[in-house]
């Protein structure tokens, strides 16, 4: 076995951070599929999929003029008018969408802005 020392101490924490994060993958995925498993029928129910994409576009442009570095970042929508009406759990394509909004909104902001 090699010497282990200060050099090698930064392979380990990478080592360890890509251990982590491995693991929360998986978790992540764990959890989507015990959600997939599960009766959810309940949840379901008829979307305008355009509205609530416009919905989430306005309150990230609202979000992005409130924060100095999102500010930065253009929020744009485009939308086929004759978007279908899904069925779907609205709640959790809301929230879906929401968390991707906010992590381009974020990403961009981190590199000074885009759009």
């Amino acid at each position: 076995a090699g010497a282990v020392g200060p050099a090698s101490r930064p392979l380990a924490h990478e080592a360890l951070r890509l251990l982590r994060r491995s693991t929360e993958n998986v978790g992540l995925l764990l959890q989507n599929l015990l959600d997939l498993s599960r009766e959810r029928g309940a949840g379901f129910q008829e979307v305008d999929v355009a509205a609530l994409v416009q919905e989430t576009a306005d309150i990230m442009k609202a979000g992005a003029s409130a924060n100095r570095e999102a500010a930065l970042v253009t929020v744009e929508f485009q939308c086929d008018p004759d978007a279908a009406i899904f069925r779907v759990d609205g709640e959790r394509l809301r929230r879906s969408l929401m968390n991707l909004a906010a992590n381009s909104v974020d990403a961009m902001a981190t590199s000074r802005g885009g759009r």
